[in-house]
Protein backbone atom coordinates (compact mmCIF):
# COMPACT_ATOMS: atom_id res chain seq x y z
CA UNK A 1 0.00 0.00 0.00
CA UNK A 2 1.74 3.13 -0.73
CA UNK A 3 0.69 6.59 0.71
CA UNK A 4 -3.61 6.29 0.68
CA UNK A 5 -3.37 4.29 -1.93
CA UNK A 6 -4.26 0.53 -1.84
CA UNK A 7 -3.14 -1.86 -4.78
CA UNK A 8 -5.05 -4.88 -6.15
CA UNK A 9 -3.04 -8.52 -5.50
CA UNK A 10 -5.72 -10.26 -7.58
CA UNK A 11 -9.47 -10.88 -8.33
CA UNK A 12 -12.15 -13.13 -8.70
CA UNK A 13 -15.63 -12.42 -10.52
CA UNK A 14 -18.21 -13.27 -8.59
CA UNK A 15 -22.15 -13.20 -8.56
CA UNK A 16 -24.60 -12.64 -5.83
CA UNK A 17 -27.60 -15.25 -4.87
CA UNK A 18 -29.51 -12.69 -7.09
CA UNK A 19 -27.09 -12.65 -9.72
CA UNK A 20 -25.31 -9.47 -9.41
CA UNK A 21 -22.18 -9.51 -10.67
CA UNK A 22 -19.34 -7.92 -8.67
CA UNK A 23 -15.55 -8.55 -7.99
CA UNK A 24 -13.91 -9.87 -4.83
CA UNK A 25 -10.21 -7.83 -4.94
CA UNK A 26 -7.68 -8.52 -3.06
CA UNK A 27 -5.64 -6.05 -2.04
CA UNK A 28 -1.86 -5.84 -0.81
CA UNK A 29 -2.81 -5.30 3.10
CA UNK A 30 -4.86 -8.13 3.07
CA UNK A 31 -8.35 -6.75 2.70
CA UNK A 32 -10.88 -8.32 0.60
CA UNK A 33 -13.01 -5.47 -1.15
CA UNK A 34 -16.16 -6.32 -3.34
CA UNK A 35 -16.40 -3.95 -6.27
CA UNK A 36 -20.04 -4.60 -7.94
CA UNK A 37 -21.14 -3.82 -11.30
CA UNK A 38 -22.38 -0.77 -11.15
CA UNK A 39 -19.78 0.73 -9.69
CA UNK A 40 -17.87 3.50 -12.22
CA UNK A 41 -14.13 1.28 -11.83
CA UNK A 42 -15.97 -1.87 -12.11
CA UNK A 43 -14.35 -2.30 -15.73
CA UNK A 44 -11.05 -0.92 -14.72
CA UNK A 45 -9.97 -3.01 -11.95
CA UNK A 46 -7.15 -5.40 -12.48
CA UNK A 47 -4.14 -6.58 -10.46
CA UNK A 48 -1.83 -3.91 -9.62
CA UNK A 49 -4.62 -1.65 -10.26
CA UNK A 50 -4.22 1.35 -7.15
CA UNK A 51 -7.85 2.40 -5.77
CA UNK A 52 -7.53 5.44 -3.15
CA UNK A 53 -8.50 4.20 0.69
CA UNK A 54 -11.19 7.30 0.60
CA UNK A 55 -13.24 4.78 -1.58
CA UNK A 56 -13.53 2.40 0.94
CA UNK A 57 -16.10 1.57 3.37
CA UNK A 58 -16.78 -0.98 5.78
CA UNK A 59 -19.87 -3.03 6.39
CA UNK A 60 -19.30 -5.56 8.85
CA UNK A 61 -16.83 -7.52 8.14
CA UNK A 62 -17.34 -6.82 4.32
CA UNK A 63 -15.33 -4.28 2.37
CA UNK A 64 -16.95 -2.24 -0.21
CA UNK A 65 -16.06 0.49 -2.60
CA UNK A 66 -18.42 3.60 -2.42
CA UNK A 67 -20.24 4.36 -5.41
CA UNK A 68 -20.15 8.41 -6.42
CA UNK A 69 -22.90 7.87 -8.65
CA UNK A 70 -24.94 7.16 -5.69
CA UNK A 71 -26.03 10.13 -3.77
CA UNK A 72 -26.28 9.40 0.06
CA UNK A 73 -25.35 5.98 2.27
CA UNK A 74 -25.29 2.98 0.69
CA UNK A 75 -28.65 1.24 -0.22
CA UNK A 76 -28.70 -0.72 3.19
CA UNK A 77 -28.76 2.40 5.29
CA UNK A 78 -32.09 3.73 3.70
CA UNK A 79 -33.67 0.38 5.13
CA UNK A 80 -32.24 0.56 8.72
CA UNK A 81 -32.80 4.73 8.79
CA UNK A 82 -36.87 3.73 7.82
CA UNK A 83 -36.99 1.07 10.67
CA UNK A 84 -35.17 3.28 13.13
CA UNK A 85 -37.48 5.79 12.01
CA UNK A 86 -40.26 2.75 12.29
CA UNK A 87 -39.29 2.14 16.26
CA UNK A 88 -39.49 5.74 17.11
CA UNK A 89 -42.83 6.50 15.76
CA UNK A 90 -44.16 3.41 17.47
CA UNK A 91 -42.22 4.35 21.04
CA UNK A 92 -44.02 8.02 20.52
CA UNK A 93 -47.31 6.16 19.53
CA UNK A 94 -47.15 3.84 22.90
CA UNK A 95 -46.14 7.01 25.29
CA UNK A 96 -48.89 8.74 24.12
CA UNK A 97 -51.10 6.03 24.66
CA UNK A 98 -50.32 5.53 27.98
CA UNK A 99 -50.53 9.22 28.67
CA UNK A 100 -53.80 9.49 27.44
CA UNK A 101 -55.06 6.40 29.75
CA UNK A 102 -52.79 7.65 32.77
CA UNK A 103 -54.15 11.15 32.37
CA UNK A 104 -57.99 9.63 31.38
CA UNK A 105 -57.78 8.24 34.87
CA UNK A 106 -56.29 10.57 36.66
CA UNK A 107 -58.87 12.85 36.13
CA UNK A 108 -61.79 10.70 36.71
CA UNK A 109 -59.78 10.29 39.94
CA UNK A 110 -60.35 14.52 40.26
CA UNK A 111 -63.67 14.49 39.40
CA UNK A 112 -64.56 12.09 41.52
CA UNK A 113 -63.02 13.70 44.24
CA UNK A 114 -64.06 17.25 43.85
CA UNK A 115 -67.73 16.35 43.31
CA UNK A 116 -67.30 13.97 46.63
CA UNK A 117 -68.66 11.22 44.75
CA UNK A 118 -72.54 13.32 44.89
CA UNK A 119 -73.11 14.30 41.45
CA UNK A 120 -76.08 15.87 42.63
CA UNK A 121 -77.76 17.27 39.43
CA UNK A 122 -74.89 16.71 37.43
CA UNK A 123 -75.77 15.07 33.79
CA UNK A 124 -73.73 12.49 32.70
CA UNK A 125 -73.03 14.93 29.58
CA UNK A 126 -71.79 17.52 32.20
CA UNK A 127 -69.60 14.87 34.28
CA UNK A 128 -67.95 13.50 30.87
CA UNK A 129 -67.21 17.58 29.60
CA UNK A 130 -65.63 17.95 33.10
CA UNK A 131 -63.60 14.53 33.09
CA UNK A 132 -62.38 15.67 29.76
CA UNK A 133 -61.32 19.34 30.77
CA UNK A 134 -59.40 17.39 33.67
CA UNK A 135 -57.67 15.06 30.89
CA UNK A 136 -56.85 17.43 28.64
CA UNK A 137 -55.11 19.41 31.64
CA UNK A 138 -53.15 16.40 32.85
CA UNK A 139 -51.92 15.36 29.45
CA UNK A 140 -50.69 19.54 28.88
CA UNK A 141 -48.72 18.57 31.69
CA UNK A 142 -46.89 16.06 31.01
CA UNK A 143 -46.58 17.81 27.59
CA UNK A 144 -45.16 20.50 29.27
CA UNK A 145 -42.82 18.31 31.23
CA UNK A 146 -41.58 16.06 28.66
CA UNK A 147 -40.83 19.30 26.82
CA UNK A 148 -38.99 20.85 29.70
CA UNK A 149 -37.36 18.02 31.74
CA UNK A 150 -34.27 19.40 32.07
CA UNK A 151 -36.74 22.74 34.85
CA UNK A 152 -38.20 19.74 36.63
CA UNK A 153 -38.25 18.88 39.33
CA UNK A 154 -37.27 22.55 40.24
CA UNK A 155 -39.53 24.37 38.97
CA UNK A 156 -42.73 22.44 38.97
CA UNK A 157 -45.96 24.75 37.80
CA UNK A 158 -48.28 22.29 40.46
CA UNK A 159 -46.56 23.63 42.96
CA UNK A 160 -45.38 26.82 41.69
CA UNK A 161 -48.60 28.17 39.92
CA UNK A 162 -51.35 26.04 41.00
CA UNK A 163 -53.81 27.90 42.85
CA UNK A 164 -55.50 26.28 45.98
CA UNK A 165 -58.14 23.54 44.87
CA UNK A 166 -61.83 24.29 45.25
CA UNK A 167 -64.22 21.39 44.75
CA UNK A 168 -66.36 23.59 42.19
CA UNK A 169 -63.07 24.28 40.12
CA UNK A 170 -62.09 22.61 36.98
CA UNK A 171 -59.22 23.74 34.30
CA UNK A 172 -60.88 25.95 32.73
CA UNK A 173 -60.73 27.95 36.43
CA UNK A 174 -56.62 27.61 36.72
Amino acid sequence: MKGNMATVTSIEDKTTSTNKPYKLCSLADGRKVSVWSDHPLFSEVAPNFEIPDSLFYQKGQYWNLTNPARKGAPRSGGYQNKRTADIKEAQDNKERSITFFNSTNAAMQAVSTFNKADFGDKSTTDIRKEIREWRDWFIKEHDNYKNHKDRYPEEDPLQNDAPELDESMTPKDW
